[in-house]
């Protein structure tokens, strides 16, 4: 926890959760809260 600089490549049909914790005019900091992959949600919908 307290890292910056964190980045998330997400295949096609991936979902995550962000929460937008602060902002200013050149960043955005937040928090992920989840994130499926698109296994995941194949397996959900079944």
């Amino acid at each position: 926890m307290g890292t910056t600089g964190g980045r998330v490549v997400l295949k096609k049909a991936g979902l995550a959760k962000v929460r937008i914790t602060s902002s200013s005019h050149q960043m955005i900091h937040g928090e992920l809260r989840w994130l499926l992959t698109p296994k995941h949600l194949k397996k959900t919908s079944k």
